[in-house]
Order: structure tokens, then sequence, then C-alpha cells
């Protein structure tokens, strides 16, 4: 399956709902078994949160060396580059070590508490 994601969420990968629909269509691949390729040719701002929606928000399920044998990334410019493997480190940690998660929930309570 091939993705241009400047055709499914625009050119500003920015949003948190924006990577949610792009994790959509990754996920509808991988459950054909298909190899997915995600293109951001013709996108220009890569957030974050984008990134944890989408790729990141894949380790729910699957092994980051699994993602690098099924999804593979084009067009992806430099910086982005970065934001996204920083990403997948913490998103690593968080989804592999429960401790980690719990206390980021813990934090996150606290948060919407006050």
């Amino acid at each position: 399956m091939k993705i241009l994601v400047r055709d499914l969420t625009g050119e500003l990968c920015m949003t948190y709902e924006g990577g949610e629909t792009l994790l959509g269509r990754i996920r509808e691949g991988l459950a054909l078994s298909e190899p997915v390729e995600v293109n951001f040719a013709g996108t220009r701002i890569h957030m974050s949160p984008y990134f944890n929606a989408s790729i990141v928000a894949l380790l729910a399920d699957h092994t980051l060396d699994q993602i690098r044998v099924r999804v593979t990334i084009h067009n992806l410019p430099e910086q982005a580059v970065k934001t996204l493997k920083r990403c997948l480190e913490v998103g690593v940690e968080h989804y592999s070590k429960p401790e980690v998660r719990e206390r980021m929930q813990q934090i996150l309570d606290a948060h919407a508490a006050a």
C-alpha cells in the first residue's frame, strides 16, 4: 500500500488528529499483510504530535523491528527524520516498559487534576 501523506492529511503534519488519520491508513495496509510505503512528498511542517499519533502508535501492536521491515518512509526532510527518531526512542521506552508507562500516566493524571 502506498500512502501519499499530502493527499491524506495535507502539507502540515502537525496535529495528533492528522497523525491518527495516517495511523488508520497504515493499519489498513498492515492488516492486509502488505508492505506500507508512507510518502511525505509535498509536506512542509512535521511535529512530534503527528508522529506520536501515527508511526509511534504502531508500537502498541508491533516491535520497532517489525515496523522497520513493514513500513518504509520516503521524502521526509532531515530535520523531520530527527524528530521522528526521537519520538520513536521515547515511544519504545513507553511501550516496552510498563513502569515508564505507569509513571507517565501518573504525571498526566496529576496535570489534568491541576
